[in-house]
């Protein structure tokens, strides 16, 4: 079985979201990543898709998230998942999380999960 990794993210202070925003564009563009997708609070940054998610968040202390594509798996994931979701676009199963702050200090949610 092989597993690649689907996208990374970070967790990014409200009062810096835009200018890290625009910091990581900047410094990610000679790889050709440019803005993607944008949602409320979320924005994917990409050269093809956004595979590198900036998320805003209360804590001060930031965070990340990271995902997985690990294609035929499901079943067997299926007694651990605690919540999961179908679309017509992506099928996943989130499995567990935690949000970690750059000094290693538990700073409030996050979540990984594994896309089919």
């Amino acid at each position: 079985m092989s597993s690649t990794i689907d996208h990374v993210g970070i967790h990014a202070p409200k009062d810096q979201f835009e200018s890290i925003i625009d910091w990581y564009k900047k410094a990610l563009a000679p790889l050709n990543y440019r803005e993607i997708m944008r949602f409320p609070g979320a924005v994917g940054l990409g050269s093809e898709h956004p595979d590198f998610w900036i998320s805003e968040t209360d804590e001060q202390c930031g965070g990340f998230h990271f995902a997985f594509i690990a294609h035929g798996c499901y079943s067997s994931w299926r007694k651990v998942q605690w919540r999961s979701w179908n679309s017509s676009r992506v099928s996943s199963t989130v499995l567990w999380g935690i949000c970690v702050g750059s000094t290693g200090q538990q700073c409030g949610s996050g979540w990984s999960s594994i896309h089919r």
